[in-house]
């Protein structure tokens, strides 16, 4: 957008100076809005937790619904041997899909919270991972999962 400036005009209806204040006013609200993203992400993460038992993988969030209402919404899979819970890279720190489920069913990103019965059965639909965000030592829960999956088909 900057780099447009050399050939905006200085004799036409818009000129440059009208051009730094738009320029300007973009390149604010679009580091509004990248600041927006960032803190709600930050809040996401802070309000996750994480729990591997000897049979499932929890994935508990504090969040907020479509009304507005704070909830805690609650994820479990049950340890499978068929699942290969694959690492997915990520930054900082890599990811963990510990299993997926129907979108209305999924813990939503960024604090959206739950689809409500109020919306057509079929609006947002789809096959969502359930993942283990951010973990530094992703191979080594994936290890335990396996382990404990493995347990669990021999029993």
């Amino acid at each position: 957008m900057w780099l447009s400036m050399p050939f905006i005009d200085n004799n036409g209806t818009l000129e440059r100076g009208d051009a730094i204040w738009v320029f300007g006013a973009l390149s604010l609200a679009f580091g509004a809005i990248s600041l927006l993203l960032a803190s709600s992400r930050q809040y996401v993460l802070m309000n996750l937790f994480y729990a591997v038992t000897d049979r499932r993988a929890v994935v508990c969030r504090r969040g907020r619904d479509a009304f507005l209402r704070s909830r805690l919404y609650l994820v479990s899979c049950l340890h499978v041997w068929s699942f290969t819970y694959p690492i997915k890279d990520a930054r900082p720190y890599p990811s963990l899909a510990i299993g997926s489920m129907l979108s209305e069913d999924a813990v939503q990103p960024f604090g959206l919270g739950l689809t409500h019965p109020g919306w057509p059965m079929l609006q947002s639909r789809g096959i969502n991972p359930i993942l283990f965000e951010n973990i530094r030592e992703a191979e080594i829960v994936q290890d335990i999962i396996l382990r404990q999956s493995e347990v669990l088909d021999s029993a």
